[in-house]
């Protein structure tokens, strides 16, 4: 019998949100963590970005034969890190144990690339906010008049946006895509801006 299969998964940084599917069963890779799955103890432990995952268990060449042929990768992060996933035996170990200078551990190299692609999810809400008091004009100096936020994206928090125009009392004003400048005046200023949500 098969007693003990040992693999890797590399580059895991994404915490529970990467998981290995085991016999059918979900494990998150994250340090410590262990499940039993079809009467095999698992266990995962995780060293800087490589996490190492122990199965555990007296069963026939052909089940864990079925148990490596199932096995698969999938990370549900809504803003993952895209990198290549290698999924590496490293080991396997048999019951026929060392006596008479025998060997019941094999060293594996065999590994298959798992890799991420980003999928962007557009947002669901953005607010802009802001004004110009009367005592910051002809500071001389640049006034943040604006801010934006943007609710209900799971997938980015950053955001950049460049000033398509500038009219004030029907005029057009210069700007430089992010500062501009107005003559004095009562008129109400009307700013055009083109906000982006950056792709993963």
């Amino acid at each position: 019998d098969i007693t003990q299969l040992t693999l890797t998964v590399s580059n895991v940084t994404d915490g529970s949100s990467e998981i290995l599917s085991i016999g059918g069963s979900d494990l998150a890779l994250t340090d410590a963590n262990s499940a039993s799955v079809n009467g095999l103890s698992v266990s995962v432990s995780l060293s800087g970005t490589t996490a190492t995952v122990t199965i555990s268990g007296a069963k026939s060449a052909a089940s864990y034969q079925t148990l490596i042929d199932g096995l698969s990768y999938r990370n549900t992060s809504e803003n993952p890190t895209v990198a290549v996933r290698a999924v590496t035996l490293t080991s396997l170990k048999d019951s026929g144990g060392t006596a008479s200078g025998g060997a019941d551990t094999a060293s594996l190299t065999m590994h298959s690339d798992v890799t991420l692609s980003a999928t962007d999810d557009a947002p669901t809400g953005m607010n802009v906010t802001g004004s110009l008091s009367a005592s910051n004009y002809d500071t001389g100096a640049n006034v943040t008049v604006a801010s934006l936020t943007a609710t209900g994206d799971p997938d980015s928090t950053t955001w950049t946006y460049a000033i398509q125009s500038i009219t004030l009392g029907g005029s057009a004003q210069a700007n430089d895509g992010s500062l501009f400048s107005l003559d004095t005046g009562a008129a109400t200023a009307t700013a055009c801006v083109r906000i982006t949500d950056p792709p993963n």
